[in-house]
């Protein structure tokens, strides 16, 4: 189990918080190279076949093949938080809408993550780190959770989790 409460076929949708250090320049596959600020990006995903499989695909570093446009980022960021909720139904798309209405929201990287869809990006940007509370106040039907990550421990790659 790679989050309390969620079993391996467990549909869901999810919402990545990474924190990037410093600007930088990132390749995205073919896509090409994007310059990037330093901040918070989030990245909303769908899991339909698993959400347990697909967050502990994004929970590893360094050792997977770069596969998504999400794989380019996870590369070079800090996973600092994941915000998801266990449900059968495509909320992708909404999750997107509801993010991309937050308060000083901008989108960094036009159609990343989104080149199965009609949205314009599911990849958001903030100076300052987005509250959980914002989000979740627009999906009061759904059990949205918080898994809060704490960084990487010197002397291990283990990730610690903190669900709250």
């Amino acid at each position: 189990m790679i989050l309390p409460g969620i079993d391996r076929s467990d549909p869901g949708t999810y919402v990545l918080v990474m924190y990037l250090g410093a600007p930088r320049t990132v390749t995205v596959g073919a896509r090409g190279a994007f310059a990037l600020d330093a901040g918070y990006y989030l990245y909303v995903g769908g899991a339909l076949n698993g959400l347990a499989g697909r967050l502990s695909r994004h929970l590893r570093t360094g050792d997977k093949k770069l596969y998504w446009h999400i794989d380019y980022l996870r590369a070079v960021t800090e996973l600092v938080e994941i915000w998801w909720t266990i449900s059968p139904a495509r909320l992708e798309c909404e999750w997107a809408a509801t993010l991309r209405g937050l308060p000083g929201v901008s989108e960094p990287v036009p159609r990343f993550g989104s080149s199965d869809c009609n949205c314009s990006t599911h990849l958001f940007y903030l100076f300052d780190k987005p509250s959980f509370n914002d989000f979740a106040i627009h999906w009061p039907n759904h059990d949205v959770q918080r898994s809060i990550l704490s960084p990487k421990s010197p002397s291990s790659n283990r990730l610690c989790l903190i669900v709250g």
